[in-house]
Formats: structure tokens, sequence, C-alpha cells
């Protein structure tokens, strides 16, 4: 199924493979990416100082919309995880080709922003939170920010 997830640098700290699916409690209990995280998460949020970080809601999750809307680089290669049975995930490869507006979808709290991605079936709309990027990519600190608030803040 899919193969050298590790070499191409996808992480958040489990590797998924055939016979090896990635389960929720490791991504889960991943350390943070750097001391830095929630000073970039305030700032998303135009919040200074130790001012606690917002509860994820419909506001919070458009601001962060138009906060990733001006700073992701569209196309871009990622890993998309779907779960496949309790606490079970499987890794498929995607390009993730757009961020629709929150108004064009119900709001969820429970899966939070979209992204539109291609995969070998079509375009299919996707929970942003499941999406893994590349270490070395640009887009790999806004997307595991965007997760860790997401998951942390709801």
């Amino acid at each position: 199924m899919v193969q050298g997830i590790k070499e191409a640098g996808f992480s958040r700290g489990a590797v998924a493979t055939a016979e090896k699916p990635l389960s929720l409690p490791a991504i889960l209990d991943q350390p943070p990416l750097g001391d830095a995280r929630e000073d970039r998460l305030r700032a998303v949020f135009s919040l200074r100082g130790a001012t606690d970080l917002p509860r994820v809601d419909r506001a919070t999750l458009q601001n962060y919309f138009h906060h990733l809307a001006t700073q992701l680089s569209l196309p871009f290669d990622a890993l998309y995880y779907d779960e496949t049975g309790p606490a079970v995930e499987a890794a498929c490869p995607v390009s993730v080709v757009g961020l629709p507006h929150p108004s064009q979808y119900p709001f969820d709290p429970m899966a939070g922003l979209f992204c539109t991605v291609r995969t070998s079936r079509g375009e299919v709309h996707v929970p942003l939170a499941d999406i893994r990027v590349g270490e070395d990519h640009a887009n790999h600190r806004l997307v595991e920010d965007y997760w860790y608030w997401f998951w942390n803040w709801r």
C-alpha cells in the first residue's frame, strides 16, 4: 500500500506500512515541532503575549482559513490518512489542489477545515487535519500548526 513514508519525509513521529497501520494514539502523542508553535498560532489570531489560544468554532475556523488561504502554496503532495478501523489509519498519496471556503460546506467542529485533494480516483474534499506534508515542504509547518491547534483546542 504505502511504502517509504519515512524516507519521503512525512511524519508525526509514526510510520504506516501495509503491515503496520498507523494508529491514532501514535499520532496524538507526538511532541510539538518547536517552542515557537503557540506563538505562531497566536499570530494567526492576532493575539499578543501569553494569551490563551481560542477554541475551535465557526469564527476561529474562518479566521484560520483566511490565514491558510494566503500562506499555502498550492498544489502540493501529501498523504491523506483515512480511518480503516477502530484507531487504525491507512495512508494514501494525494495532491492537495484547493482549500474551499468554510461557507461551502456544513460547519462540523469535529472535521474542521477541508481541503480538495486529487487522488487516483478523482477529486474529493477531506479534513485538512487528516493531511500530512513532507517535513522538507514549505507547507509542512502551516499544516502541522493547524493540526496542533485543531486537535488541542476543540
